[in-house]
Parts: structure tokens; C-alpha cells; sequence
């Protein structure tokens, strides 16, 4: 009996590759040029940048829709990235010195900015004390500190309560500081933004450049809908694993997919890059630039349930469709693809998230519309996950399952969220046997 094959496909989606007889392990990207006559249309996926602007209201929350009404101040979201390294105080001493709490920091990674300048500054995450060399609590309260060339620490952005700093608070430059130090308390969230006071002509050019991504939407998604992106199924099985949420264990995860020179493909909330991972080595930064560079690939994700309400509100779409993958891009990553986040009450096969999917991005997960009534063909922006929970971390299960898919030529996809309970010991006697089917890793085409 002739061997069954399988390919590993990192895709959300799922798209076949049927022009050899050879084995493939390969991410998600497939070269249109090459292979032309999988598909029966090809959408142009507009442009975005990688420059994100907000505007804020009276809450300080931002607003990604820029509007003329609250005048030309805006707000340009700056990337944060630490290294796993001790961190100051301000009295020049190391946290690390008198408490055993894990922390990261870019003592390398230095804003430039002239005095005066004016930056607002978010704290996310839970607000947690810690233990002093007299024995008294302290907050987490100060992961930006300004220094001057002798390493002198002058002014912090966050000396007031955590509240506060949960909800924002501007700081303006000091005099005769050279250099803003990012540190991380408590491995929480930062948004680093820098405030803008833009002449009218400025202002409306980026007025202009939002109104033609949202001009495309409707453009584009009635190219698509009306001859919809298809793949031919093929003959052959691919199978994909997706990561959600950027999860504390991401790097042990993804040094096991790395180990098995199988591509991982991480769904990743920007605000989360900025934080550790469960072991304190890297941040998940570190670990999505690492599993990118060993051929797997980073989709935008969300952390706030799409429902039938809130995709309404455009703002609250621009920002989940157009400023993560802004903000994603601008940290280094090819970003072709989105993922929703799943949950009760979550809108899918609609076209109110069609319309952004089709023409911001190649694929989805559940954004697009469902063809599956055209038999022998599935739709790149329509495709559901398998949750590896399901299967109890029992590896039989598991394997049974993919042998399943295997014998029927079907595509397969499984996710990997916070909730799941897989061990490493489980997903690396999967990975075995998957490899055990066969494979040839081929690069992004």
C-alpha cells in the first residue's frame, strides 16, 4: 500500500498546495504567481503603514478614528521592548537587590526626545506590591525613568498611584535628561505614546490616508464576495497549529516547534509583546521575532469578543482590523492574516467582519463568509480550529484523530489558547508522530 502523506500547513485558513507529490512542511503564504490556478480570484489588500496615531478622549481612552472636532493633537504609539535584564529604582539601586520578583528592562533601548517634550504613559496588567529593604510595601508604579549622561536618575513618568497609572498619565520631559530608561514592574504592560501637535495640513493627511483604508472596505469585499478566493481541497492532508493570546509559556512552546523544525504560528495580541514569558528569560516579543525567523508566522488577534454590537462601532473595528497589524508591522512581522477571538456571543461568517478581513488581509479564521456549500472547495477567510483540550492531553486521542485526517485528505487545524491543558510531554510525542507521516520543509513561497 502506497504511504500516506501529510503536509503541515500553519494557516488558519486552510489552503492546499496539490502541484507535487512531494511531502511539505510549510507556513501559511502561497505565491499566487506560482500557482494560479488554485483560485478563482486574487483580492488587493490595501496598504495600511506602520505609524499608529489615536486621539484621546476625556477618559484618556484612545480613539483610533482621528477627528478634526478635537483639534490636531494626536498621539503616536511608540514600541516598547525590554531585554530580561534588572531594572533601576529610583534611589539607583536594582529591585533585584532586596526582592526575589522577576522583572524585565531595556537598560539598551533608549527613546531619543528633547526636553520638553510631552508623552503619556499606561500601565497594564494587575497592580502588585513589593517588599522593600526596610521591610515596607511598594507599588509598581514607575516603568519609565529619565536619566542624564551619568546615569543619574532625574524623573519618572509614573510616580503617582496605580490607579492613576492604569489610567494614563503625560509627562513632560525633564531638563537635563538625555535619555528615556523603559523598565517593566512586575511584568505589566506599557503603552508608550508621544504627544503631537500637528499644523491643519498635517492633521488631514492622516485624516486622508483613514478614509481611503476605509473607502477600500466595501470596494474590496464586493470583489470578493462576488467571486470569492478558493482553494481546491487536493489530495492530501495539512495540518496547522495556532497559538492564541501569546500565553506565558509561548518560548517553551515554541523551542519545542522549533526543535522539530515544524513552523508555529502564533496569534498575537500587540499589548502582550511587551510582556514575559513564564520562564523570565525573553520577552514574547523575543519569542514571536524567533519563531517568524524559523518559518512559522505572526497573525493578528484580539483580546474583546466581536459581537454583533460592538463591530458597529468603527472605531473599535479600525483599531482590531487596521492598528494591529500597524502596530504588529512596525515591530517587525509580516503580517497577512487575522484571528477572532472565540467565545459566547462571538460574530462569525458575517459580513461586517468580512468586509474588513477581505481587504486588509489574505486570511481569517472566521472572519469571512462560509462557502463550504461549493463542494470540493473551501474559502481562505472561513475555517474552524480544533482546541487541543479536547482531547484530554492524551496523546492516542490525539494521534487517532490526526489519522483520521490523514485517511480522509482533510485539512486540519488545532489551537493552543491560555485554557488549554496540553503538556510539552503530549505535544511533543504529536509532533513525532506527525513527523513520523512524513515531511519536507519547504520556505515560504
Amino acid at each position: 500500500m502506497k504511504k500516506k502523506k501529510i503536509v503541515l500547513f500553519i494557516i488558519v485558513a486552510l489552503l492546499v498546495y496539490i502541484a507535487t507529490n512531494i511531502v511539505n512542511v510549510r507556513n501559511y503564504r502561497v505565491s499566487t504567481k506560482k500557482q494560479p490556478q488554485l483560485m478563482s480570484a486574487l483580492n488587493t489588500i490595501t496598504e495600511v503603514g506602520t505609524d499608529v496615531y489615536v486621539q484621546h478622549n476625556n477618559q484618556n481612552q484612545d480613539l483610533y478614528l482621528l477627528s478634526a472636532e478635537r483639534g490636531t493633537t494626536v498621539y503616536k504609539i511608540l514600541n516598547v521592548k525590554y531585554t530580561a535584564k534588572k531594572q533601576w529604582t529610583q534611589n539607583g539601586r536594582y529591585i533585584d537587590d532586596f526582592t526575589d520578583h522577576n522583572c524585565a528592562t531595556a537598560p539598551n533601548d533608549y527613546i531619543s526626545f528633547n526636553e520638553k517634550e510631552v508623552y503619556f504613559v499606561r500601565l497594564y496588567g494587575v497592580r502588585d506590591l513589593y517588599t522593600g529593604p526596610n521591610g515596607d510595601l511598594n507599588e509598581y508604579t514607575t516603568p519609565i525613568l529619565f536619566l542624564d549622561n551619568n546615569n543619574n536618575v532625574i524623573g519618572d513618568a509614573l510616580s503617582g498611584t496605580y490607579a492613576n497609572s492604569k489610567n494614563g498619565v503625560e509627562v513632560t520631559v525633564p531638563a537635563g535628561a538625555t535619555r528615556m530608561h523603559i523598565t517593566n514592574y512586575n511584568n505589566q504592560g506599557i503603552s508608550i505614546q508621544k504627544k503631537i501637535v500637528l499644523t491643519q495640513q498635517q492633521f488631514n493627511e492622516l485624516v486622508n490616508l483613514q478614509s481611503q483604508i476605509l473607502n477600500s472596505l466595501d470596494a474590496n469585499y464586493e470583489d470578493v464576495s462576488s467571486d470569492p478566493i478558493l482553494y481546491d481541497k487536493g489530495n492530501k492532508c495539512y495540518i496547522g497549529f495556532v497559538i492564541d493570546d501569546t500565553r506565558d509559556d509561548l518560548g517553551e512552546i515554541a523551542d519545542l516547534f522549533i526543535s522539530k523544525n515544524i513552523p508555529l504560528t502564533i496569534a498575537a495580541v500587540s499589548d502582550h509583546l511587551t510582556e514575559m514569558t513564564s520562564d523570565h528569560t525573553e520577552t514574547r516579543l523575543d519569542v514571536a521575532l524567533r519563531v517568524q525567523e524559523a518559518g512559522g508566522e505572526i497573525l493578528a488577534n484580539n483580546e474583546i469578543i466581536v459581537d454583533d454590537e460592538n463591530i458597529e462601532d468603527t472605531d473599535f473595528a479600525y483599531k482590531l482590523f487596521v492598528g494591529e497589524k500597524q502596530k504588529l508591522t512596525n515591530y517587525g512581522f509580516n503580517v497577512n492574516g487575522i484571528v477572532l477571538d472565540v467565545g459566547g456571543g462571538m460574530l462569525f461568517a458575517s459580513p461586517k467582519t468580512a468586509r474588513w478581513a477581505y481587504s486588509l488581509y489574505e486570511y481569517s479564521d472566521l472572519c469571512g463568509e462560509e462557502y463550504n456549500n461549493l463542494e470540493g472547495y473551501t474559502s481562505v477567510y472561513y475555517g474552524w480550529r480544533n482546541w487541543v483540550h479536547y482531547y484530554n492531553d492524551d496523546v492516542s486521542q490525539f494521534n487517532n484523530f490526526i489519522d483520521s485526517f490523514i485517511n480522509m485528505k482533510e485539512s486540519l487545524v488545532f489551537g493552543i489558547t491560555d485554557d488549554s491543558n496540553i503538556s510539552l510531554e503530549t505535544l511533543s510525542d504529536v509532533l513525532e508522530h506527525i513527523n513520523s507521516k512524513g515531511n519536507d520543509k519547504i520556505e515560504g513561497a
